[in-house]
């Protein structure tokens, strides 16, 4: 479970970087990167709780 809410989290947090760099290159309606951009924070606000601050299991 660990493992899953990293990667998932890592995966949101990138999300929040590549709509912006695909509206700078003109790919990509403003609208549509806020919207991904405020899905991909959500997903990551949910996830990280999950993992983050937390030792592994031996």
């Amino acid at each position: 479970m660990r493992t899953l809410a990293q990667v998932v989290s890592w995966l949101a947090l990138a999300g929040t970087l590549a709509p912006s760099l695909f509206y700078l290159a003109g790919g990509t309606t403003l609208a549509a990167v806020k919207t991904w951009m405020l899905v991909c924070t959500v997903v990551w606000f949910v996830t990280v709780p999950f993992w983050m601050d937390r030792a592994e299991k031996d």
